[in-house]
């Protein structure tokens, strides 16, 4: 079972459902393997767990510290949180503190709100800041220009973040 707060599975073989498709997406980025397509993940063999604390109604702070914690009790290697606030919670750091603690590495986006501050939880010391770059190397920029990639001095590494291949036919989530 799930630690509460972490939104139960859905669909079938008690599979989760992505009812957004951000999850999906870049797990796919992570481990898909698409032989046909010649489109690889960064690491195909690898084994993803999925502790899935975001729907479309939002991402509630207290399934986001649970999946931290539930990701720990499950001695995974690392934590990939594709979401973030412009605040921080003490909750949410203690987790990831507990989690850097265990030897788990803790990736988090920089946020997509296009400023110049890194968000929570990847503006925490413990946590590896990830901000999206595009094909040509600059800022990831969504929407013209409504949305893109956050940086700041937390950033610790930018990676192509725009127009990415992955399980899904949509190239931006």
């Amino acid at each position: 079972a799930l630690p509460q707060g972490i939104f139960e599975p859905k669909g079938r073989d008690n599979e989760f459902y992505d009812d957004i498709g951000h999850g999906t997406h870049v797990a796919g980025i992570v481990a898909g393997a698409f032989d046909n397509a010649q489109v690889l993940g960064v690491n195909p063999k690898s084994k993803l767990y999925g502790a899935k604390v975001c729907s479309a109604a939002g991402c509630p702070l207290s399934a986001i510290v649970n999946g931290v914690y539930w990701a720990i009790s499950q001695k995974v290697d690392v934590i990939n949180m594709s979401l973030g606030s412009e605040t921080g919670d003490p909750a949410l750091a203690d987790a990831v503190k507990a989690a850097d603690e265990a030897g788990i590495s803790v990736v988090a986006a920089s946020g997509n709100n296009f400023v110049n501050k890194v968000a929570f939880p990847a503006a925490y010391d413990s946590v590896i800041a990830t901000g999206a770059v595009n094909k040509r190397l600059r800022r990831a920029v969504w929407l013209e220009g409504e949305l893109g990639s956050q940086f700041g001095p937390e950033l610790d590494v930018v990676a192509p973040g725009d127009e990415i291949l992955s399980s899904l036919l949509r190239t931006q989530i």
